[in-house]
């Protein structure tokens, strides 16, 4: 089995960077401010553990804005995968962490409701493994506060992802999904 932080990486960089999916996420790398930790749990108690402590040590580490939980386990089954953040929201929320946190989420299988599953669109959430993505809520609004229109992310997003002809797709897609 491949490295699945090496594998997430790498698709951070050869993906969601160079094709400019996120526009926050080049800046925040370069900085070295992104965790990137993999998640050895096999259940959900044990995921929903590991997400608490990465919280809990990101509310500790002032070097860190974010983290993505890279989490194997899950790769196979997307609802199970919905299932498990739905639960880390609520954390977030009963816990009044909400205010430090949100959550972004990425997975192999991801499938946006309404869309087939190789529609090129939800290729934007798609990645080589599950990720929980945990953003720090005032990282995450000093950068919408210094971009133009970031409604229009999702939007330029798949307009990319639709115009890539087929070599290109294969260069940035080729992992297993």
């Amino acid at each position: 089995m491949r490295d699945p932080i090496h594998a997430t990486k790498k698709w951070l960089e050869k993906t969601v960077i160079s094709l400019n999916l996120c526009p926050f996420a080049h800046r925040v790398l370069e900085e070295g401010k992104i965790r990137f930790v993999l998640s050895r749990a096999e259940g959900m108690s044990g995921i929903i553990e590991e997400f608490v402590l990465e919280c809990h040590h990101l509310l500790k580490d002032a070097h860190s804005s974010t983290s993505l939980i890279v989490i194997p386990y899950l790769d196979k089954d997307f609802e199970y995968f919905l299932d498990v953040l739905e639960h880390c929201e609520n954390y977030l929320e009963k816990t009044q962490m909400d205010i430090h946190f949100q959550l972004a989420s990425f997975h192999p299988k991801y499938q946006f409701e309404g869309t087939e599953e190789m529609d090129r669109s939800n290729y934007t959430n798609r990645s080589p493994h599950a990720v929980i993505h945990i953003l720090s809520v005032h990282e995450v609004t000093t950068a919408i506060e210094a971009y133009p229109d970031t409604t229009l992310i999702p939007e330029n997003n798949i307009r990319t992802l639709s115009a890539l002809d087929d070599k290109t797709w294969n260069q940035h897609f080729d992992y297993k999904t």
